[in-house]
């Protein structure tokens, strides 16, 4: 092998990235191109289109800073975008490249690639759904026009009240505390002391002030914010949960009072 075959199937590997896949899964495939096992350093071809991947992922930063941060931080960014690589560009092919739309498909592809049960995984899988739900929401504020929150309906609820909520919440529970480890992305890149742990948090809009709200949620109150679909009853929840009705006035009457929450009139039956 010359210079120029070497040089010239480099760039063609890097070019496509499921080419190269298929080389580092199977090297035999070289001879196809005329080359034998070992005159590429495929591993190092590998890295450098991890980091070319990473470097035309530049403008997802804005959503996700402290994500990447994270992910160069733990080791682990070359390798999540060296197997990114193959169906981006895939995605580039089809036009699909508006900074949007790339956030959008870098976190569907972290989501699946990262495994929740290694730690170093867990924390990025966490600040990346904490990053993006407030991103979201920061839209949504953004994008309204003197907008003014819902009138809260009457209280106390009862049985027949069917919640809705006010603004836009998006829930998740998370295995460490995002807040936390944004903190520690920001100033000290040490997680090893960091210990998992139940944490259901609540990044709620209320329609119409300018920041989003972060609530700590317990495991009720994440349960039950989790069925109001604005169409349900309370007493149509309790039977879910195979409790009283009167179990769950209170709790709503509480979110209520916060303002998450509004009650809207039992829809009559068809």
């Amino acid at each position: 092998m010359n210079a120029r075959q070497a040089h010239r199937w480099m760039a063609a590997g890097l070019a496509d990235p499921a080419l190269l896949a298929r080389w580092r899964r199977d090297p035999e495939s070289l001879r196809e191109v005329g080359l034998s096992p070992g005159d590429l350093d495929l591993d190092a071809l590998w890295r450098f289109a991890g980091l070319s991947e990473k470097v035309k992922h530049n403008g997802c930063r804005t959503h996700l800073q402290l994500t990447f941060r994270l992910l160069n931080k733990l080791g682990i960014e070359i390798d999540a975008f060296a197997e990114y690589a193959a169906s981006a560009a895939e995605r580039r092919r089809r036009g699909r490249i508006s900074v949007d739309e790339r956030t959008e498909a870098l976190a569907g592809f972290l989501d699946g690639w990262l495994d929740p049960e290694l730690d170093a995984h867990a924390l990025v899988l966490d600040l990346l759904r904490h990053e993006l739900a407030i991103a979201r929401l920061r839209e949504l504020a953004a994008s309204a026009v003197d907008a003014a929150a819902p009138a809260p309906g009457p209280t106390p609820p009862s049985a027949s009240s069917v919640p809705a909520i006010n603004g836009e919440l998006l829930l998740h529970e998370m295995s460490f505390d995002p807040r936390i480890v944004a903190e520690r992305v920001r100033h000290d890149p040490t997680f090893s002391d960091l210990r998992r742990g139940a944490v259901r948090l609540g990044y709620w809009w209320d329609g119409a002030a300018r920041e989003p709200r972060l609530l700590d949620l317990d495991e009720l109150g994440a349960c039950l914010l989790e069925l109001v679909d604005g169409a349900t009853s309370i007493g149509s929840m309790a039977a879910r949960l195979s409790t009283h009705a009167d179990r769950l006035v209170a709790p709503f009457a509480d979110l209520a009072e916060l303002g998450l929450v509004r009650f809207e009139e039992p829809r009559p039956c068809a």
